[in-house]
């Protein structure tokens, strides 16, 4: 009889059991679709909207573009309008003399099999003075100009600096005949981080454009062979290759902020090391290239010397 009544209590406890695990899972089914509901709401049927359109594309002004800019990290359509304003100031320019290697490190390759030099070079005056890389004019005979819309003219030499790897010459304008300059920057305001962009004719590809930041400030590497050569560059990993000497480096907003001129290299080419000339010594050198033909400044130091008892005496 005990046993009888053990065996019913058991059963029916299974049966409690098993009716509690339904209603629990039940109701775990049910809130899960209360949950769906609030969370993905019916889609109402399209006669209950007015009128379905498309979302306007809307173009934005420079102005807008400008203010984007500010507030954006990586702008995307900015790169593109920099890019198409630029190209139109940054010029291929031919120079029938040797190569010069000091700049752009050899790759290995006999550089006497290219009979011509092809370098970068920027507007920086609507008369055609343009500015460029010392080391690709140097011993120059005859300069040809190409700008990115494909008209030529031929170029002289205005006046050449080594001490700081600038030159300027001016192409032959006709009567009444302007080009457009490109907008001059301040390199003080340059600091490492900051976008930047390369606007050159590396390897005969005209109107190239890379994008970089600036890596670092007031690099010397002493590939300036002069006695008071001055180098103060403007390090970026914006891709500069040979053929790149003299071209642009503008910041975010399109200004001129430095001249391409050298790259650090093992193999020869690009290796994530370029660098600039700040404009801002740019424009005090070419001011006196156009001006005087020749870079002035002052010279102020010491000389030392030995001094022996007679000219001690002289003192």
């Amino acid at each position: 009889m005990q046993d009888t009544e053990t065996y019913q209590f058991e059963s029916r406890r299974k049966q409690l059991r098993l009716l509690i695990g339904i209603g629990l899972v039940s109701a775990g089914l049910l809130a899960g679709i209360l949950i769906m509901l609030m969370a993905y709401p019916p889609v109402p049927r399209g006669s209950q909207f007015a009128e379905i359109r498309l979302v306007e594309r809307v173009d934005p002004d420079e102005d807008a573009m400008e203010s984007e800019m500010s507030g954006f990290p990586v702008p995307g359509g900015a790169f593109r309008d920099i890019a198409r304003r630029t190209v139109q100031s940054v010029v291929s320019i031919n120079v029938e003399s040797s190569w010069s290697s000091r700049f752009w490190p050899s790759s290995g390759s006999d550089s006497q099999m290219f009979p011509e030099n092809e370098g970068s070079g920027v507007v920086i005056t609507p008369q055609g003075h343009i500015v460029t890389s010392y080391h690709l004019v140097e011993d120059a005979g005859k300069l040809q100009v190409k700008f990115a819309d494909k008209r030529e003219y031929e170029a002289y030499t205005v006046g050449v600096d080594p001490s700081t790897d600038l030159a300027v010459i001016q192409i032959v304008l006709g009567p009444g005949e302007r080009v457009a300059p490109i907008t001059i920057g301040d390199s003080e305001t340059v600091q490492p981080g900051d976008w930047v962009l390369a606007v050159g004719n590396p390897l005969q590809l005209n109107s190239t454009v890379t994008a970089g930041i600036v890596s670092a400030l007031g690099r010397s590497m002493n590939i300036i062979d002069e006695s008071f050569g001055i180098e103060t560059f403007i390090q970026t990993d914006a891709a500069i290759n040979p053929g790149s000497s003299g071209g642009a480096l503008v910041n975010i907003n399109g200004e001129l902020v430095g001249i391409n001129t050298a790259i650090a290299t093992d193999s020869g080419f690009y290796e994530g090391y370029g660098f600039a000339i700040p404009v801002n010594l740019m424009i005090r050198v070419a001011s006196d290239l156009i001006e005087f033909g020749e870079f002035r400044r002052g010279y102020m130091g010491v000389v030392p010397k030995n001094v022996h008892a007679r000219l001690a005496q002289v003192l």
